[in-house]
């Protein structure tokens, strides 16, 4: 009889390569396909599959369970990752949350595309890329951007510097859940979650979406090229 870990491991590998099919046919049909009058909008559906099918790619490559104690935040991966490091690990888990913080922002990057185009004031592409740009990449360069030297001089980036030694990991799960078994799992994660480098991420990733989307929309919709378009129209 299979484990309820080998059946879940097998669930995910069945769902992400299902997930990897549809989003790579979709990406095909729109990149061969799409038509000219969808051209337009059809730049933020590229680009939101492409960030789809990195993130499912990501929390393949960690296929975490979390485990939160105190202000602790455990991870035992059951994905590849374990193959290479816990490191790789922390770092697809990383890729996955912030692949679907991006995807908040593309869908409010549409909403306004969608919006320009019923009012016959579609945005040109370029804009339409700057904009994905302009509200998405602050994530993914807020969380592996250059970090200062340590004392070590050891080179490291600002996300993955709050991950916590791997060992002191072990003895936290051990200390507060001493009958939990594993077997040869990578066990890794953040002891203090209180830390200032994590805390940035957090902050970046959560508290300056609504402002960001605010900012982003009322801009959108309300410039003076809507203006102009609209006085069109009503000529």
């Amino acid at each position: 009889m299979l484990s309820v870990k080998v059946v879940i491991i097998l669930f995910s590998t069945v769902y992400t390569v299902v997930i990897l099919i549809i989003n790579c046919f979709l990406f095909f049909i729109m990149l061969f396909y799409t038509p000219k009058s969808f051209a337009n909008f059809g730049i933020v559906m590229k680009f939101q599959v492409i960030v789809d099918i990195f993130t499912i790619i990501a929390a393949f490559t960690a296929t975490n369970r979390t485990i939160i104690l105190d202000n602790s935040i455990i991870y035992i991966s059951h994905g590849p990752c374990g193959w290479i490091s816990s490191s790789v690990c922390y770092l697809s888990h990383g890729l996955m949350i912030m692949g679907g913080s991006m995807m908040l922002y593309i869908i409010v990057v549409s909403f306004v595309v969608r919006f320009r185009i019923v009012q016959n004031c579609p945005l040109s592409d370029r804009s339409i890329a700057c904009s994905l740009g302009a509200v998405t990449l602050p994530l993914p360069t807020i969380g592996l951007m250059n970090r200062w030297y340590d004392t070590n001089n050891n080179f490291k980036a600002l996300f993955l510097h709050s991950k916590s030694d791997d060992s002191l990991i072990l003895k936290i799960l051990k200390d507060l859940l001493p009958n939990y078994e594993t077997r040869g799992e990578i066990i890794y994660g953040v002891e203090d979650i209180r830390s200032v480098s994590m805390l940035i991420v957090l902050a970046h990733m959560f508290f300056r979406t609504y402002p960001t989307l605010l900012c982003y929309s009322q801009t959108s919709v309300y410039d003076s090229s809507l203006y102009r378009c609209e006085e069109t129209r009503t000529e």
